[in-house]
């Protein structure tokens, strides 16, 4: 958000791990590209860390009423985000050019790319279990022991275009990497060929 604040769209293009995305009641989730959208957006749920602000939850409550789960929490406002991320996927756009609709629809005027248009997942080895990341962290509460991260889909996976420009810019001055958790947002991106 400062960057976004201190610099020109022109100036400062943002490159984004997926490899905490994943597949939920039929929708694509993809939790660190909507995060930064909301926050670059000035829409971001700052009293939960997650989400959109002013979010309600009518949804999840009457699809919990109905014995669906309900351990990973989608707001309605950021329901409509998956639904559309979705439908267009299912249309056919890659998941760079859905990202670039849903920037612009959010008003961002800078380049926000995702690391890859395919899969990788991370992937989560705790007790001779494999978990998707998010189910891991959200409803298991990140309680079992972990003995490996995978990246799944990474030794098959490509730098996206917007990535590949953004980070092969010749007029690239530095790539300042958001502080994270080395293991679940900047890994998978590292474990991607060319990146």
């Amino acid at each position: 958000l400062g960057l976004k604040e201190l610099l020109a769209p022109k100036d400062v293009s943002f490159v984004v791990n997926i490899g905490d995305d994943f597949e939920h009641l039929g929708m694509s989730i993809c939790p660190d590209l909507d995060s930064l959208m909301y926050t670059l957006s000035g829409q971001s749920n700052e009293k939960t860390g997650w989400g959109r602000k002013g979010e309600t939850w009518n949804f999840l409550e009457a699809f919990s009423s109905l014995g669906g789960e309900d351990w990973f929490k989608l707001g309605d406002k950021d329901l409509s985000v998956h639904v559309m991320r979705t439908v267009l996927l299912r249309e056919g756009l890659n998941l760079e050019q859905v990202t670039k609709r849903l920037v612009e629809r959010f008003g961002i005027r800078n380049l926000v790319a995702p690391i890859s248009n395919d899969r990788v997942q991370t992937k989560i080895v705790a007790k001779d279990e494999t978990y998707d990341f998010q189910k891991y962290f959200v409803h298991l509460r990140s309680e079992p022991e972990i003995t490996s991260v995978q990246y799944s889909g990474s030794d098959k996976a490509s730098i996206s275009e917007g990535a590949m420009n953004a980070l092969g810019h010749e007029g690239l001055s530095a790539v300042i990497i958001a502080p994270s958790n080395p293991y679940l947002s900047i890994d998978p991106m590292l474990s991607i060929a060319g990146v």
